[in-house]
């Protein structure tokens, strides 16, 4: 039944994986004596004896209880086999498997309430069919408010985001920092929120006609995972690969990711704003023949005592015709008079890297400040990839390390109620001190010795800059609190 393939064996010829090799190019299974002919360009001629199994098909119509309109979409699992099928728009599914069994299958879709079928013998050679009719959920009004944390001013314009395996519901606040859904179905939820000026929060929420949410209360502060589209503007002269905020799509150049395969380690979410995320080969999406630039919303840090710019940053430049690359990452920030260069990264690294810089002493500080960040294409061409994430303004002394010879490390990193330091040097004075990424001391100094050092953290999820003094040298690690 070619409507209803399954698939009950396989043979690997190559031994290598992923892409990047030939393997076989024919195969000859009709031949009288019933074995398989396979021809490997890198690996030779195989013959193969076969013993055949029959696949247990299971087939069957979803609709709806009561009208019998076709479902599609509803997702089916053969509970236990790694099975996992959708219906398609006919309502229609098929799968099957080699091994016989007695199996469970469920069948679930948003705006319905899930169904078991329990018991279900599937037989090799044979078809199970198994119609099954789901009962429409009820929708119900969800509402709530978002608003500032310590004063309890309603947020304008905050957005929120809903999420679960079948919906995706994005909501904004209005002027009183109410939001509103007069069509949502209860389940469990990632919820996102955030407004430019506060420090987002991200939780799993569970939800139903009879729930209230409480009210979300963000901080004041700038941060920026760009789970949320905040504002950023993309502008610049590059023909290609301009910045874009998405999932990251990796491609891989000479074996390294050119374009990101993950954002960074953080608290919420899986985005970031990278320069081109279309996939395919590395020269397929990068920047090409200018600058793309990208550009923060206005930020007024005129109560900050030494505002800290900080973010992770991606910067890969590789290929062209042999000659060396010459392109560039250029930090820069504009208080609404100037425009000034806070770094230039021409280093090419295949990883995300932390870079950060107190502004006091670069630039006068205003109420008009934007970060810009240039990833550019200069002549001759060559392959370049930037990235973007994790953005945060701090209100530190100082951010920057003075140690650099990797005798102290911290791990894990997203932790959880302990991260470890390890000090490998001899200890004379020693201490590490939690701060939130306003600059507020968060938990009490406490002393280091050589050794491993088991320190408590604290009980949000977060941000944290870790400020790490050993013989009176200075280390500053950003550090993630995930519960």
């Amino acid at each position: 039944d070619p409507s209803n393939i399954v698939l009950t064996g396989y043979f690997d010829s190559s031994p290598l994986s992923g892409n990047g090799f030939n393997g076989a190019w024919g195969a000859w299974p009709y031949l009288p004596s019933g074995n398989i002919l396979v021809s490997d360009i890198e690996e030779g001629l195989f013959v193969l004896g076969v013993d055949y199994v029959r696949a247990a098909k299971l087939e069957g119509t979803v609709t709806e209880f009561g009208s019998g309109n076709l479902l599609n979409g509803v997702q089916i699992e053969v509970v236990g086999s790694g099975i996992n099928e959708v219906t398609n728009l006919f309502g229609e599914y098929g799968t099957g498997t080699a091994i016989a069994a007695t199996y469970d299958v469920s069948f679930q879709k948003g705006g319905y309430i899930s169904q078991t079928i329990t018991g279900v013998i599937l037989t090799n050679g044979q078809t199970e069919i198994l119609d099954v009719e789901l009962v429409a959920d009820v929708a119900f009004t969800l509402s709530g408010m978002v608003t500032e944390s310590g004063t309890g001013t309603p947020i304008e314009g905050a957005t929120l985001i809903f999420e679960n395996e079948f919906f995706t519901k994005q909501l904004t606040t209005d002027s009183n920092g109410n939001y509103t859904d007069n069509e949502f179905f209860g389940g469990d939820y990632d919820v996102t929120v955030g407004a430019w000026g506060y420090v987002g929060e991200c939780s799993t929420v569970a939800t139903s006609f009879s729930t209230t949410l409480p009210n979300f209360e963000l901080e004041i502060g700038y941060e920026d995972n760009f789970v949320l589209d905040l504002g950023w503007a993309v502008s610049g002269s590059a023909s290609a690969g301009t910045w874009e905020r998405g999932v990251p799509v990796g491609t891989t150049f000479n074996g390294q990711f050119s374009n990101p395969g993950s954002d960074a380690v953080s608290t919420c979410g899986e985005q970031a704003y990278v320069t081109g995320n279309g996939g395919g080969n590395a020269g397929s999406d990068d920047v090409d023949d200018g600058v793309t630039a990208l550009v923060s919303p206005i930020m007024d840090l005129t109560t900050y005592v030494n505002p800290t710019i900080q973010f992770d940053y991606w910067f890969f430049n590789a290929g062209g015709n042999g000659d060396t690359p010459n392109d560039s990452f250029v930090v820069k920030v504009d208080n609404g008079s100037d425009t000034t260069t806070l770094g230039t990264l021409a280093l090419s690294n295949s990883q995300w890297t932390t870079f950060s810089i107190a502004l006091t002493g670069q630039v006068t500080i205003t109420s008009t400040m934007q970060l810009i960040v240039e990833v550019s294409d200069d002549i001759p061409g060559h392959l370049v990839e930037g990235g973007l994430d994790n953005f945060l303004i701090t209100n530190s002394t100082d951010i920057h390390s003075d140690i650099n010879d990797n005798s102290i490390s911290l791990f894990p990193n997203p932790a959880i109620e302990t991260v470890n330091i390890l000090v490998e040097t001899p200890v004379e004075t020693g201490s590490v001190q939690l701060y939130d990424i306003s600059g507020k001391a968060i938990i009490s100094s406490q002393s280091l010795s050589e050794g491993l050092n088991v320190i408590s953290t604290p009980k949000a999820s977060g941000i944290y800059l870790c400020e790490i003094l050993v013989n009176g040298h200075l280390q500053i690690e950003r550090l993630v609190i995930y519960y």
